[in-house]
């Protein structure tokens, strides 16, 4: 199976210094500035709200939403931290190594329609994802890494949650729902 790219590290904003600017990402306590060819492709590695579900977030999918080739730009992301290729079938192992925070609020669901929460801005929701997703999405912000959440929320079953997470992480990550990052060895509980 093809692996999926994850972007990893979360978004700060555009540095201005004089005539040039960076845009700044936060992986763990470190912030990498890149330029503007390389936070293009970081930022298409979220996904695009239109297309993730659709197919696999992949590099061929990174390439088609840049319409070139971004195959240099991912390996110096990747060789730099702000990006991982991961297997799909390898949820577990992806949630044991990585974190999720949260950069948007939990809404909840309505009575119109109970079977989805939503996650957004106040009265905006910005997804709508199921009861376990949202669960997950919650029980990240305590969790030490991702495995720990679904170990919270399921633990009967944290090797399928995971598996459902990864599924369905882009979603998240495109609407700047979610950010991920790797495990620290400080930060690790």
């Amino acid at each position: 199976m093809t692996a999926i790219v994850v972007p990893l590290g979360q978004f700060l904003g555009t540095r201005y210094v004089g005539d040039t600017h960076t845009r700044d990402v936060r992986l763990g306590t470190e912030v990498i500035r890149l330029n503007d060819r390389h936070f293009g492709a970081w930022a298409l590695t979220h996904g695009l709200p239109d297309q993730v579900g659709d197919r696999p977030w992949t590099r061929a999918a990174v390439a088609d939403a840049a319409g070139a080739d971004v195959d240099e730009l991912l390996d110096t992301l990747i060789e730099i931290g702000l990006a991982v290729e991961v297997d799909p079938a390898a949820g577990s192992g992806f949630a044991r190594s990585h974190r999720m925070g949260h950069r948007m609020l939990g809404l909840g669901n309505t009575a119109e329609r109970p079977e989805l929460f939503a996650i957004g801005l106040f009265d905006r929701p910005m997804v709508h994802v199921t009861r376990d997703v949202y669960d997950l999405w919650d029980a990240c912000q305590l969790a030490g890494s991702l495995w720990e959440a679904c170990e919270a929320v399921g633990p009967d079953e944290p090797d399928e949650l995971a598996g459902d997470l990864l599924a369905n992480l882009h979603h998240l990550l495109a609407m700047s729902v979610v950010y991920v990052e790797p495990i620290y060895p400080e930060a690790a509980r």
